[in-house]
């Protein structure tokens, strides 16, 4: 709308839009229009959006190794942009809409940087599967099942926010019928899956291992803290943290540790079990650590860099 063409009421608030450029990792280019959210109240909207257990997706590995069913993932292209939003918000736009500059927008999609986006577009996905027969599992609501046109297995579907995983012995029939929803983007078996790498031998046995992740999260450790030492255990034998008397962290040091903790925790779900007695020991300092539980965790990834290749 140009100005005077457009009389706000109160039920619409006013936010900012800013289109943010980035670089991927295999140096394509990206440009995405994000909303201000932090400039909206929406207190009584809806804004949770679950995603898939770690555990069911190990699950559905079984069963599909069991069912001798085959497994294809994807991810929708810009998935937030194909719900509509459930706040009432404007903007004025910026340079970015050329002629159209200075004038009144209305914001219908659900833009990135919208509080309520996430849950947007997981009821968006949600009503699409419901539309392909698809229900969800009473264990996990993000693991869908529908019985299969024979009726002689089940088909199922999981969701983890824009990218999804689909177990039949048809899954192209499946993933043909969201393509004609959504731009999926990534087609192909399981290589590489929330944070897993996945590897089938020559008697069509899952590995499930971190290889790739643990790369990232290493690079990214030794550009804050240096290169790391390679250790053989994640902590030492009858360790004691509980007792350490060192220097206790400032607050950049402090949210340094939590960073490290929470990378930690994650690595522990997507399968490196060998850490967890390390990661909930060292978790417990959270509030308030200290240089000595810092050392601990940058050991922990230490061992890592050794151990970088278990599987299970």
């Amino acid at each position: 709308f140009k100005d005077g063409d457009f009389e706000c009421s109160n039920d619409y608030q006013k936010t900012t839009l800013t289109m943010i450029f980035s670089v991927k990792h295999d140096l394509r280019r990206k440009s995405r229009l994000v909303a201000g959210g932090h400039l909206v109240d929406a207190l009584d909207l809806d804004i949770y959006s679950s995603t898939v257990k770690s555990i069911s997706v190990k699950l559905l590995h079984v069963i599909a190794h069991k069912q001798d069913l085959r497994q294809l993932c994807g991810d929708c292209k810009n998935a937030y942009v194909n719900a509509f939003t459930n706040e009432k918000v404007y903007a004025r736009a910026g340079p970015e809409f050329g002629e159209l500059e200075g004038s009144i927008v209305i914001i219908l999609k659900a833009l990135y940087g919208l509080r309520s986006s996430s849950e947007r577009w997981h009821a968006h996905f949600a009503d699409t599967l419901r539309s392909l027969k698809f229900q969800p599992t009473r264990y996990d609501k993000d693991v869908w099942l529908r019985l299969s046109e024979n009726e002689l297995h089940y088909e199922y579907v999981c969701t983890h926010s824009d990218d999804f995983m689909i177990v039949s012995k048809k899954p192209e029939m499946v993933m043909e019928a969201l393509e004609k929803v959504y731009t999926i983007k990534s087609k192909g078996p399981p290589d590489y899956y929330l944070g897993n790498d996945y590897k089938k031998d020559s008697r069509g046995r899952w590995a499930i291992g971190c290889k790739r992740y643990l790369k990232e999260a290493l690079a990214r450790v030794e550009t804050m803290f240096g290169v790391l030492t390679k250790k053989y255990v994640p902590l030492p034998a009858k360790d004691h943290p509980e007792m350490d008397t060192s220097a206790v962290l400032n607050d950049d040091e402090h949210r340094k540790f939590q960073m490290l903790i929470g990378m930690l925790n994650w690595i522990v779900s997507i399968g490196r079990f060998d850490i967890a007695h390390a990661t909930s020991s060292l978790a417990r300092f959270s509030s308030c650590p200290r240089k000595g539980h810092m050392d601990r965790a940058l050991q922990v990834f230490g061992y890592l860099k050794r151990r970088s290749n278990r599987q299970i």
